[in-house]
């Protein structure tokens, strides 16, 4: 089992971050979307869902889990995004979450030399699209 763990510190409320979160990933509240993941020229369609979001004082939490429809070539991802209220009033968005490498071995060596960098880039570029929705639709308070 491989674990992802990636996060951005934005100066924003906590409201905000997380209608960011469905926003930048095209779901409105609780539901399933089909988007494109790019790394580099490869792109993937993905099936993307995601949650109900889960307030507990400062430490919201959103589910989401993806996989790329009809295919068994690639992982499932299951996580959460965490928006955190920092003492700083800054807020910390968080993706945290598993996947399992298919085809047992030669899949979790493929894991440990290349797909784990395509993981973190994808990561990455989400948490990309969902700074710049925050910063795009206004102040950022």
């Amino acid at each position: 089992m491989a674990t992802l763990r990636m996060e951005r510190e934005i100066d924003c409320s906590q409201e905000r971050a997380a209608s960011s979160i469905y926003a930048a990933l095209g779901v409105r509240g609780s539901s399933e979307v089909t988007k494109t993941f790019r790394v580099g020229a490869i792109g993937r369609d993905v099936r993307l869902t995601l949650g109900d979001l889960d307030r507990k004082s400062d430490l919201w939490r959103i589910p989401v889990s993806w996989q790329v429809p009809e295919s068994d070539a690639f992982p499932i991802f299951h996580g959460f995004f965490e928006v955190q209220r920092r003492p700083d009033d800054r807020i910390a968005v968080v993706l945290l979450g598993y996947y399992q490498p298919p085809f047992g071995a030669a899949g979790a060596v493929f894991d440990a030399f290349v797909g784990r960098w395509i993981a973190n880039v994808t990561v990455s570029q989400m948490l990309d699209e969902i700074e710049a929705t925050i910063h795009r639709d206004g102040s950022a308070s």
